[in-house]
């Protein structure tokens, strides 16, 4: 009975790292392939803690991408896009502010420039949602 439960949670920890592998495949390619890598990300994250530190990196880049060099066709998915990767950034960083404050200060740092210094991309996302995520950011420090 033992060995079988170990056996179906093994199973199950491979079953995960699968779908976390496939996830960031999905972060390659256009605006719909990014909106499903966000909605898996949003369903791993809830279940694993442990997968934050892989996760985190790659939607702070995702975030840096879309608010400062998007060339995306799709402006208003992306816009979408980049609200729910702010949102799902947040929850990891508000867990645990140490371990991810590099990760804060990039994505800080993005949106200071995208503020302050008027960097632009195609993605339209008002300057009073970004500095109302910029308070919520310098907030945890």
């Amino acid at each position: 009975m033992i060995q079988a439960t170990f056996g179906f949670l093994e199973r199950r920890k491979e079953k995960n790292d699968e779908i976390l592998l496939k996830t960031v495949e999905y972060f390659t390619g256009g605006s719909q392939k990014r909106s499903v890598g966000i909605s898996l990300i949003e369903g791993l994250i809830k279940q694993k803690k442990k997968y934050h530190d892989i996760v985190a990196p790659l939607l702070a880049n995702q975030f840096v991408y879309l608010l400062l060099s998007c060339d995306s066709e799709s402006k208003v998915h992306e816009e979408r896009n980049l609200v729910r990767i702010y949102l799902v950034l947040k929850t990891i960083l508000d867990s645990d502010k140490e371990r991810f404050w590099h990760t804060r200060c990039e994505v800080l740092d993005a949106i200071t420039r995208r503020v302050e210094h008027d960097e632009k991309s195609n993605i339209n996302i008002g300057n009073i949602t970004l500095e109302m995520w910029k308070k919520e950011l310098e907030a945890q420090f």
